[in-house]
């Protein structure tokens, strides 16, 4: 089992989707983008930008992505990707995302692209967003903890 995986709370290891598409790199597109997901009563429970000279990469991780692609559509946004990915909740503490990653190269699981979520003041708990090169083996791996 890793140690650093927090298995004793009310989210587990998970897959989830995320959607990628390009924006403009502009001031207010992100928030016209947020704003568009509230209107459609959608969550978004992970997002990241990667930087650009014109446009940026923003992958979006929401808690309905049909209806988050059909809301993208709508604002003219057309999908880079759309894929699976591990929804890891860990525990902080050193080398808690070390152990993860030298668990998944262990089985031959590439780590594409990743992102964190810091827990607020208090909470011991962060989730990590991992693109991984099979995202299925990743997840029997870490829930299994072999």
């Amino acid at each position: 089992m890793v140690k650093y995986l927090n298995h004793h709370n009310s989210m587990p290891t998970t897959l989830a989707t995320q959607l990628s598409f390009y924006i403009a790199n502009e001031p207010g597109v992100i928030g016209r983008v947020c704003q568009q997901m509230a209107e459609h009563s959608i969550n978004i429970e992970g997002i990241q930008a990667a930087e650009g000279q014109l446009e940026q990469l923003l992958r979006l991780t929401p808690d309905d992505p049909d209806k988050a692609e059909a809301a993208l559509r709508k604002m003219g946004v057309e999908l880079v990707s759309r894929e699976k990915v591990l929804r890891v909740p860990i525990r902080r503490g050193e080398g808690a995302l070390a152990e993860i990653a030298k668990r998944l190269g262990q089985h031959g699981i590439n780590i594409d692209s990743f992102f964190a979520i810091e827990p607020a003041d208090g909470d011991s708990n962060c989730l990590v967003y991992i693109n991984a090169s099979d995202p299925e083996k990743g997840f029997e791996v870490l829930k299994s903890g072999s």
